[in-house]
């Protein structure tokens, strides 16, 4: 009798920690609200219409896709395109801890790198006027973000985040080799 309070007891304080460490998680990959969204769509669909190409829309399953994948970057504390991801277009932005809750900032950073791109055949579509950009490879890595924000084909977007990892997916996807963005 003595040994099974003992495990009832024990099988409680595991309940509560997991209980606890729920709500820590939830808290940290709270949902995108609407004014988020609206703010996503407009970054994206300024820069679209820029190069002509019609407006994205949102898409609560890619969202939900993109949610899945910044809480495990989160929780583990890696950045880094998902290696199971053969389906959507994926954008990633790191932040630095000092969320402000405005996400122009991880968006616009993508736009800027239209000043690094050319409308070329897929990976060529880097301009070679670029050496600003930390993660700049003097390749498509200078403007793949970008790329991926204006690809003519791709009709739907959804977007994430947890703690400060950001994703967004998109679908069709951009960045497909042999093809140029619009």
């Amino acid at each position: 009798m003595r040994e099974l309070n003992r495990i009832k007891k024990t099988l409680s304080i595991s309940i509560l920690i997991l209980f606890v460490l729920s709500l820590t998680a939830v808290a940290v990959s709270a949902a995108v609200s609407d004014a988020e969204k609206t703010e996503i769509l407009n970054a994206h669909n300024q820069y679209r219409a820029e190069v002509g190409v019609s407006p994205l829309v949102w898409d609560d399953q890619l969202a939900a896709s993109a949610q899945q994948w910044a809480d495990q970057m989160n929780a583990a504390n890696k950045f880094e395109h998902d290696p199971n991801n053969n389906l959507y277009g994926e954008n990633l932005h790191q932040g630095d801890g000092t969320w402000t809750g405005k996400i122009s900032t991880e968006m616009y950073s993508w736009g800027a790198e239209k000043k690094c791109f050319k409308n070329g055949y897929f990976p060529d579509i880097y301009n070679g006027q670029c050496d600003t950009i930390s993660y700049c490879n003097k390749d498509w890595t200078c403007s793949g973000h970008y790329s991926q924000m204006i690809w003519g084909a791709t009709q739907r977007i959804g977007c994430a985040r947890s703690g400060n990892y950001w994703v967004c997916r998109y679908d069709p996807p951009g960045n497909m080799r042999g093809q140029k963005a619009y």
